[in-house]
């Protein structure tokens, strides 16, 4: 079997970002020009002015280096905080020192935030419904019921919790003999649980252990959300789906591969056009996502599959796989219904060649 190089892929050039890196430009003069006051953004907004709607690692690297030739960081570090969260851009200089060690690891603008924050989460940024103390108890139950809470915040403001009413909390207050006439929220109240924003994430579980919710209070000290452990089952099943359908996608891979090749020729090859640095592979089971399609782009070898399907749509749509993978393995992806559509369609594909015989 023939031996061809494979051409390493190319990072996005950052002449694509001229409007974000004169954006930049212009942000850094402003800052300098007023006493270092933040500039406040959504990820979101952020990521739009580099007309840019996700953060892969090439986007995310060249967003990193403009940001480090304009002379800024953003706070907390972008490519983790959730997409609708703000994030201030400021001078190196106005940043705060860390208060601690959890702390010294947010707004890196070097390198990636290896720990998930409670701030990922969509429910911590969504300023949730709330009621206050005087109000009549028929108020929160009626909320409670019409939206399926199973709690409520007890708020005076924004910045001000007084408590959490719950079913239990209700009904462990009607027990009492000598209920208040009116009956009034504050008296039916239990003490409210909180975290920060940026505490990790797998904190925030083990603190939920005990209670089936926690109030999440932002960097401006703000309740911005409120998690349940319906909030986090989601969470967890939405990061579980990508990686089974992607494990089921290399499998069929690996399958498919073994069908139509001698196994030592194919690990021979790619062996051969890795990163000399790269670990060895002994064996099918060690193939990645990458090195199947750096094999399956060269078209000697796709021909030996033998299957009436588009060559480069093929190899096209494994790359767009690939990507979702490290994106997901690391914790990167911003959860993208059309990135699980992507491994859905594509691991329903699979199935269909395997129902009719294509791939044994």
């Amino acid at each position: 079997m023939g031996v061809e190089r494979v051409p390493a892929q190319t990072t996005i050039e950052t002449d694509e970002f001229a409007a974000g890196r004169q954006w930049l430009k212009d942000v850094a003069s402003t800052l300098q020009g007023d006493a270092g006051k933040p500039v406040e953004i959504t990820v979101r907004e952020f990521l739009a002015k580099f007309n840019r709607s996700r953060r892969g690692r090439d986007v995310v690297a060249n967003i990193r280096s403009l940001l480090k030739e304009a002379t800024l960081r953003t706070e907390p570090d972008f490519e983790n905080h959730h997409f609708d969260s703000p994030i201030k851009l400021i001078l190196p200089s106005s940043a705060k020192p860390p208060k601690s060690d959890v702390d010294a690891d947010l707004g890196s603008d070097s390198e990636a935030e290896a720990t998930r924050r409670i701030s990922s989460l969509l429910a911590a940024n969504r300023e949730p419904t709330h009621v206050n103390p005087n109000d009549d108890l028929m108020v929160a139950t009626t909320i409670m019921a019409m939206n399926d809470f199973s709690q409520l915040p007890v708020m005076t403001s924004k910045r001000n919790v007084e408590g959490v009413i719950s079913w239990k909390s209700i009904g462990n207050g009607l027990l009492l003999v000598n209920n208040p006439e009116p009956r009034r929220v504050k008296d039916y109240m239990e003490p409210a649980i909180e975290v920060r924003a940026s505490d990790p994430l797998l904190k925030t579980i083990s603190t939920m252990g005990s209670t089936d919710y926690v109030l999440v209070r932002n960097s401006r000290n703000i309740i911005s959300g409120i998690i349940t452990s319906s909030d986090l089952s989601k969470q967890f099943i939405g990061l579980a789906e990508p990686f089974l359908l992607i494990e089921e996608i290399e499998s069929y891979l690996r399958i498919l591969l073994e069908r139509s090749f001698n196994p030592p020729d194919i690990i021979e090859w790619v062996n051969h056009n890795s990163n000399s640095q790269s670990p060895k592979k002994q064996s099918i089971k060690d193939l990645s996502l990458g090195d199947c399609c750096r094999f399956l782009e060269t078209e000697d070898h796709w021909s030996q599959l033998d299957l009436s399907i588009h060559h480069t749509e093929f190899v096209r749509r494994l790359n767009y796989v690939r990507e979702i993978r490290n994106k997901v393995v690391h914790f990167k992806s911003d959860g993208s219904d059309d990135d699980v559509r992507t491994l859905q369609d594509f691991a329903r594909f699979f199935r269909e060649l395997k129902r009719i015989g294509a791939v044994k």
